[in-house]
C-alpha cells in the first residue's frame, strides 16, 4: 500500500490530535527542567497522556487470531521498550548506579521515575526509566483487554451462537468489569506496585475500552464538525467555559498514570478534555500546513516518543533548556523521524511500514 493510500484511509483529525498530545508530553517534560509554563499544564495534563490509550480504543477491533495479534504487538511495543529500557539502565551504571537489584526492578517494574518500596522484587529501589514507560503500559494494556474480552466470551457464550442480546451483555459487563479492575488498581498502587507496571496498565485498559465504546460517536462527531464549522466553534467555546469550571473548582487531580496517581473525579475533565481535543484537532485541519505537519508527528507518534526516550534519558543532558534548546529539539525530532519514515520507504520500495491507528 502506497503512503499517500494509508494516509487516505486514515482520520486526520485523529492523527492530529496525536500530534498535539506528543508535542504536550515533550513540552512538559521540558517545563519539569526549565520551569515555564506549568499554569499552562494544569489545564492540559488532564488529557494528553490517557487519550492515546483511548485513541488505541477509537480503531480497536477485537482479534480473531489473538495470539498473532498480541504478537504483533510485542514488536511494535516490547521489543522497543526492551532496547531503550536497556540503554537507560547502561546510562545509570555509567553514572554510578551500581546497584544490581535496584538495575533489575527498573527493567520489570517500568515506572519512569524513582521509587522505594519494601515489596519490589528485589531490594527496595527503582531508577526510573523515563518515558519509554509507555511503550511497555499500553502493550499490558493490551494484553489486559484482549485476554478479559476471550475470559468473558467464553464466559457469556460457552460455545453457543453469537446474538444481539449477548453482545449487549458483553459489553455491559465488560465494561463494569474494567472501571472495577481500573479502580482497585488505583488504590491498590498507593499501597504497593506490582511488576510490568500492571497497575497503570489496568487504568489504561478502561481507556481502551472507552475508546471502543466512543468510537461510532468520535467518528461522527468529526464529520459534523467538518461541515458546521461555525456551530462547532461555538460549542468549542461554550465546552471551553465548562472545562475552565471543572478544572478550576472540582476537586482536581490531575491523571499521571507514570507517577501511580489517579484519582476518579478528573474522569469530568479528561473527556471533556478528549472532545476539545477532537473539536480542536478539526479546526487545525483547515490550516493545511499546520494539520499536514502535526498529523505527520502524530502518524508517527511512537518513532517521536522513542526518539525524546533516548534523548532525553541516555544522549542529552538537560539541565540547561533555553529557548534555542526547545526549538532545536523539536526541529531534530522532526528530521529524525522524517530521515526514519524515508528509510523504510526506502527499505519497502514504495510502501512505509506504518503502524496501525490502533498502535498510536
Amino acid at each position: 500500500m502506497k503512503q499517500e493510500s494509508i494516509i487516505k484511509q486514515r482520520n486526520r483529525p485523529i492523527d492530529i490530535a496525536r500530534g498535539v498530545c506528543i508535542i504536550l508530553m515533550i513540552l512538559i517534560h521540558i517545563e519539569a527542567w526549565w520551569g515555564k509554563g506549568r499554569h499552562f499544564f494544569k489545564y492540559t495534563g488532564v488529557f494528553f497522556l490517557v487519550f492515546f490509550f483511548f485513541c488505541s480504543g477509537l480503531f480497536y477491533k477485537e482479534p480473531i487470531n489473538k495470539k498473532k495479534y498480541l504478537l504483533k504487538k510485542f514488536f511494535h511495543l516490547e521489543i522497543p521498550y526492551m532496547i531503550v529500557c536497556l540503554m537507560v539502565l547502561v546510562k545509570r551504571y555509567c553514572s554510578g548506579v551500581r546497584s544490581i537489584s535496584t538495575l533489575v526492578n527498573s527493567f520489570f517494574y517500568a515506572l519512569p521515575a524513582k521509587f522505594e518500596s519494601p515489596y519490589l522484587l528485589i531490594g527496595e529501589k527503582t531508577t526510573g526509566i523515563g518515558p519509554v514507560w509507555f511503550l511497555n503500559c499500553l502493550f499490558v494494556s493490551y494484553c489486559i483487554y484482549v485476554s478479559l474480552g476471550l475470559c468473558l466470551r467464553k464466559i457469556i457464550y460457552r460455545g453457543k451462537q453469537n446474538d444481539g442480546s449477548k453482545l449487549q451483555v458483553e459489553a455491559m459487563l465488560r465494561t463494569i468489569v474494567v472501571v472495577v479492575l481500573a479502580v482497585v488498581a488505583s488504590i491498590n498502587q498507593k499501597y504497593m506496585v506490582l511488576p510490568f507496571n500492571i497497575q497503570d496498565g489496568l487504568v489504561g485498559m478502561m481507556f481502551i475500552h472507552f475508546g471502543v465504546l466512543a468510537a461510532p460517536y468520535i467518528k461522527k462527531i468529526i464529520s459534523v464538525a467538518r461541515v458546521n464549522i461555525l456551530n462547532t466553534l461555538v460549542i468549542f467555546i461554550f465546552l471551553v467555559a465548562i472545562y475552565y469550571i471543572d478544572i478550576n473548582y472540582v476537586p482536581y487531580q490531575w491523571l499521571d498514570l507514570g507517577s501511580n496517581k489517579y484519582n476518579v473525579q478528573s474522569l469530568i475533565g479528561t473527556f471533556f478534555g478528549f472532545l476539545l481535543l477532537v473539536l480542536g484537532a478539526v479546526f487545525l485541519e483547515k490550516v493545511k500546513w499546520l494539520g499536514q505537519l502535526i498529523a505527520f508527528i502524530g502518524l508517527n507518534s511512537m518513532v517521536v516518543l522513542i526518539i525524546h526516550a533516548v534523548d532525553i534519558s541516555v544522549l542529552r543532558n538537560w539541565n540547561h533548556v533555553g529557548w534555542a534548546f526547545v526549538i532545536a529539539t523539536f526541529l531534530v525530532y522532526l528530521g529524525a523521524t522524517y530521515l526514519y519514515v524515508e528509510l523504510q520507504r526506502g527499505k519497502n520500495g514504495i510502501k512505509q511500514e506504518s503502524i496501525n491507528e490502533e498502535d498510536i
